[in-house]
């Protein structure tokens, strides 16, 4: 147990999220990920997400880093992703999740998303993201760092 919380602590909280996730990348290293649906993740360097897939929804949890989403539509399983500082839904998409320091940025590149504030739960969204535009949730204004063409 000691030496566990030795590690942890050594480590910070790269190895409780590299536990936790199903997919993830090194320092170095991208990986793409093809859902049973025809779905696809791109994850970005360093990055870590999780997923709970079921008859009712499509869930996955971006733990750290960065995600491109090419989600296929499924009116009776809409897709979520959760960041820390909000969480994005949609039917049918292809856009990406950054966590860029407290700060999480979505870019929609196809189709819209809503997006909720992690601090703001309710029926309304905090923004609705269309095709070629981002959003920071934390400030609620556009911050891209680069383009859409370059997130995959």
């Amino acid at each position: 147990m000691i030496i566990c919380l030795a590690v942890a602590t050594l480590w910070g909280p790269s190895i409780l999220q590299n536990l936790a996730s199903d997919y993830r990348t090194g320092k170095v290293e991208q990986r793409q990920v093809t859902l049973a649906d025809g779905s696809h993740i791109f994850l970005n360097t360093n990055s870590a997400i999780s997923m709970n897939i079921s008859d009712h929804q499509r869930r996955f949890t971006l733990l750290r880093g960065e995600a491109y989403f090419e989600i296929e539509a499924d009116t009776g399983r809409p897709a979520v992703v959760i960041s820390h500082r909000g969480e994005t839904q949609l039917l049918g998409t292809a856009f990406n999740v950054a966590q860029q320091g407290e700060d999480t940025v979505v870019t929609v590149a196809t189709g819209t998303v809503d997006v909720w504030h992690a601090r703001h739960s309710g029926a309304i969204p905090f923004a609705f993201v269309a095709a070629n535009k981002c959003v920071t949730p934390l400030k609620g204004s556009p911050r891209c760092s680069r383009s859409i063409s370059q997130m995959r």
